[in-house]
Parts: structure tokens; C-alpha cells; sequence
């Protein structure tokens, strides 16, 4: 006796192809509150080969909703189901196909796809149908044809384009499935908005020193400025929180020899765990990359809150960005107390950062708050910070010296402590840097606790330099004894650090 048989021929034609972890907990497909085990129109399954099998003995034409399978990525099982059989309607749901997807898919027959928002809006409509309540009326996301269905219309947005998922509805975000399982990125996505509103803010009144560390190419040096930075920051006494916010191959946990960290994926579903986790003394706590690059698309919407919600709960956080520019990097640098540009000795470099500035102009971000540097400056270098200052029309440009291999083998190892405390020239040139953007003089939680150097005056922010470098204060560097003999020789004073003042 077949499925369809046991189950009789008037069972609801509507199929569901989810992983297993989607159907058990529903909201990672966008179905807040939803018992899918409980609807008798439909029937579930989480295995491909179970469903082909399944629908191949079908009396009739079924409807099938596929989102993901443990054992096949979605859109393969669609055009396995259409290959099988080409009276089934098969919808991918859920889903922001790219380009290439949508050819895959049409060249596949599959009838249509459905973003998040339509999913949801289809699954009440069927549901309010089998209970014999009055329809909600059109459904939007067209299913008639998967021309028409990823095609942008007035009141249906385009699947593939970027603004099918912008204007999503909490309960419906989901993330791009595509390629993998849903399970981590649809659930991140259906509950990050309502989680991260609802962290706990156990330090309100007092919001952190956040540093976003950018580049407009790969290679600037990103990796080891920010996890230097946050690790310097750490042992100066502030509680530091470090983002890995590249998060298709962000490695950041791998150069602090953290590799049981926290990952964003289970932060943005459970933002508590900011405040639960305790960080060893004296290092930061660091949040990786997901595990799955997959989910780099959907994660990086929800991005900006869990930044609102880490802010009152540490004092210092820096940021990581990815080399490809998205949204996600616009509203990261908006929320900014400062934001770092890297640019290494390539003239590549150098014409990435030019554009990724005026990229921020075009889209209204206050630039008041850059700060640019060259890294890997040394003796013989391609680039000192006056050429890349006049490439940037005047920008003030600092230099991050070169660490030589050193820097490459000791967080390739994950030993940033070992970094540090080898008076490496690219950590005293980071130090420096660091001291601009949060207050050195006053101890974690004070009045000034996480004040910009910019909003100090330029004298006060100078004199404290200078005391911070001759080993006096309550934040002496650790690199004060090998600045003491080089203070022998006579040198222009150093001038204060400004806050791009060309882009302002």
C-alpha cells in the first residue's frame, strides 16, 4: 500500500520539503508560532529521495513547497521533482535565488519561486482555506511562471534582486538556502529581529567604544589590526568584544586562538549570550564567523542590532569587516564611534579605498569619523602616509609599521599575547592608533571611559600621548621601555591625531 493510499485521496495536495531541523522548529522557515505537525494539508518531509518517492505515486498533480532537504540542496531536489514528473507545480520557497540560480531553476521548469514574505503570505492563505475561512485574497510572488515569479513587478519585489528581502517582516526574514540546508541561517534570520531587540542590557547608560576596521580590497591587514586592537584593548582593562563581521571567511577567531568562540549564527539567535559567556581575564571576548558561508547573506541584515544591543554591555568593540562591500558595511560604519580604512603598499589598494569613501559620500554617511592608514610601512616601501594621504585629497593618513614575518607566524598560530609582548613595531603602531579612539587616561567605566580622542581637545589628547609614551599614567604602555631609548634621540614632536579632516 502506498503513502497516498494509507493516507487517503482526500488528503490535501500540498507537499513541504524542508530539513529537518526547519520543520521541527518551524520559524526558521519564517512560520513564527506555526506547528506544521498539526496541519493535516500538509505533508512534510526532510529527506529527497523520500518525497521523489512519495510524489512519483501521486494520483494527481500536487503542489510542492521546497526550502531545503538533509540530503540535497533545494534547488536540485525542484528540478529532480520536475524531471520526475512535470504536472507538479514546485515552488522554491524562501529563497533569494542569484542569477545563476534562476537559470538553473528555469532550465529545470521549476514554476516559480517565492521570497520570504510571499511564503508566508501563501502559507496563511492555504491554511485559512483548508479551515473554510474566507480567503485573504492575491497572494503576492506569482507562481504562474518562474519568468514572472523573479521578474520585479509594482507590487511583487524581484526574488533576485536585493530588494525581495529588504522590506521582509520579522516572523518571514530567511535567509538564501539555496546551496545548503537551511537549518542556522533561516533561524537567525526568523528570530534575530525579536531576540536582539529583547537582549539583556545589563550595563544601560553606558555604550562602548565601537572601532570598524574597513578596507575597500582583500589584504589590507584587517585581520590582525582588529584582533591586535581588541586584544590591547583587553589587557588595558576594558571589556572588549571583538565582531568578526566578515562573515564569509572571517578568520579573526583563528588569530586570537579562540576556536571554540561563540559564532555569529548563535549570538544573533541568542543575544544573552553577550552577557552569560565569561571572557578569560585580560582578553577579549571574540564572536567568529558563522561556520557556513551560506549564511553570510541573511546574517549580515541583522548585523546593526546585535551592535545596538553588544554596545551597553562592553566598552570597547571592534569590528571586522569583509572585503565585499554590502549593506551591512554602510550600516556598520554609521554606528561607528570610528572607522578604520587600511591601505596596504598595492596601488589597488589604494584606488579600493578611494572608491569605497565615495561610496559612503553618495550614500550620506557623515565621514567625520574615518581614520585612514597605510599598512606595512617600511625603509623601502612603495607608499608612505603622504602619498596615500594626497590620494585621498589631503586625508590625514597614519603609518602602521611593518611586522615582518613575525606578525604572519604568531597569529597564524593564534598567539596574539606572544605578538604583543615581543615589542613588535606594527603592535606599537596599533597601540598608537588605538589610544586615538578610546580615552587612555581615564580607567575603564569612568566619566570619559570610551570617549573619541576627537571629542577631547587636541592639546589634552597630545599631552596625554605624550605621558602615555614615557610609561606614566594609570595606562602605561607595554612598549614604554623600548620608547624611552628611542626618546634619546632628538625628534620633531608628533602631531596630534585628527579625524580625516579632508572628508568631513
Amino acid at each position: 500500500m502506498t503513502g497516498w493510499e494509507r493516507k487517503g485521496k482526500a488528503m490535501a495536495k500540498i507537499v513541504l520539503c524542508a530539513d529537518a531541523e526547519s520543520l521541527r522548529y518551524p520559524a526558521m522557515l519564517g512560520l513564527e508560532g506555526e506547528d506544521l505537525g498539526s496541519c493535516p494539508w500538509i505533508e512534510a518531509f526532510s529527506k529527497a529521495a523520500e518525497l521523489r518517492a512519495f510524489l512519483k505515486g501521486a494520483p494527481g498533480p500536487c503542489e510542492v513547497w521546497v526550502g531545503s532537504a538533509d540530503d540535497m540542496d533545494g534547488i536540485n531536489v525542484a528540478a529532480a521533482l520536475k524531471r520526475d514528473r512535470r504536472d507538479h507545480k514546485v515552488l522554491l520557497v524562501g529563497q533569494r535565488l542569484s542569477g545563476s540560480a534562476m537559470s538553473r531553476a528555469k532550465a529545470a521548469g521549476v514554476d516559480g519561486a517565492l521570497a520570504a514574505d510571499a511564503f508566508a503570505r501563501r502559507y496563511a492563505e492555504e491554511k485559512r482555506r483548508h479551515s473554510g475561512q474566507a480567503p485573504l485574497g492575491p497572494v503576492g510572488g506569482s507562481v504562474g511562471g518562474l519568468g514572472a515569479a523573479m521578474a520585479p513587478s509594482p507590487s511583487t519585489p524581484a526574488v533576485a534582486g536585493p530588494a525581495a528581502t529588504a522590506p521582509l517582516p520579522a516572523a518571514a526574514a530567511l535567509g538564501a538556502q539555496g546551496c545548503t540546508p537551511a537549518g542556522e541561517a533561516a533561524a537567525v534570520a526568523a528570530s534575530a529581529a525579536q531576540a536582539v531587540q529583547t537582549a539583556p542590557r545589563a550595563l544601560a547608560g553606558r555604550s562602548a567604544v565601537v572601532l570598524a576596521v574597513a578596507s575597500g580590497s582583500g589584504g589590507a591587514g584587517r585581520s590582525a589590526v582588529s584582533v591586535v586592537a581588541a586584544h590591547l584593548a583587553a589587557t588595558q582593562g576594558y571589556r572588549t568584544l571583538l565582531l568578526d563581521c566578515d562573515l564569509q571567511f572571517g578568520d579573526c577567531a583563528l588569530l586570537s586562538g579562540t576556536q571554540g568562540s561563540l559564532t555569529m549564527d548563535a549570538v544573533l539567535v541568542d543575544p544573552g549570550l553577550l552577557e552569560r559567556v565569561e571572557e578569560a581575564a585580560g582578553m577579549p571576548m571574540v564572536v567568529s564567523a558563522p561556520p557556513r558561508l551560506e549564511q553570510a547573506e541573511v546574517l549580515a541584515s541583522a548585523l546593526p542590532k546585535l551592535l545596538d544591543a553588544a554596545a551597553p554591555l562592553f566598552d570597547v568593540i571592534v569590528a571586522c569587516t569583509g572585503a565585499s562591500w554590502s549593506e551591512g558595511h554602510l550600516q556598520l560604519l554609521e554606528r561607528s564611534t570610528a572607522a578604520l580604512f587600511l591601505v596596504d603598499q598595492r596601488i589597488a589598494s589604494v584606488r579600493a579605498c578611494q572608491r569605497a569613501v565615495d561610496l559612503c559620500v553618495r550614500c550620506g554617511i557623515a565621514t567625520g569619523q574615518f581614520l585612514y592608514a597605510v599598512n606595512r610601512c617600511a625603509r623601502n616601501a612603495l607608499f608612505t602616509s603622504i602619498d596615500v594621504s594626497c590620494a585621498l585629497d589631503g586625508a590625514h593618513v597614519v603609518e602602521l609599521k611593518d611586522g615582518g614575518r613575525e606578525v604572519e607566524e604568531l597569529l597564524g598560530s593564534g598567539a596574539p599575547g606572544a605578538l604583543m609582548g615581543s615589542s613588535n613595531p606594527f603592535c606599537e603602531s596599533v597601540e598608537e592608533l588605538l589610544a586615538a579612539v578610546i580615552d587612555p587616561a581615564t580607567p575603564p567605566g569612568g566619566d570619559n571611559a570610551g570617549r573619541p580622542a576627537a571629542a577631547l581637545g587636541a592639546a589634552e589628547a597630545s599631552g596625554r600621548s605624550r605621558r602615555r609614551k614615557r610609561g606614566k599614567g594609570p595606562k602605561a604602555s607595554r612598549f614604554a621601555g623600548k620608547r624611552r631609548k628611542r626618546e634619546a634621540v632628538p625628534s620633531a614632536p608628533a602631531a596630534s591625531f585628527c579625524f580625516g579632516e579632508a572628508w568631513s
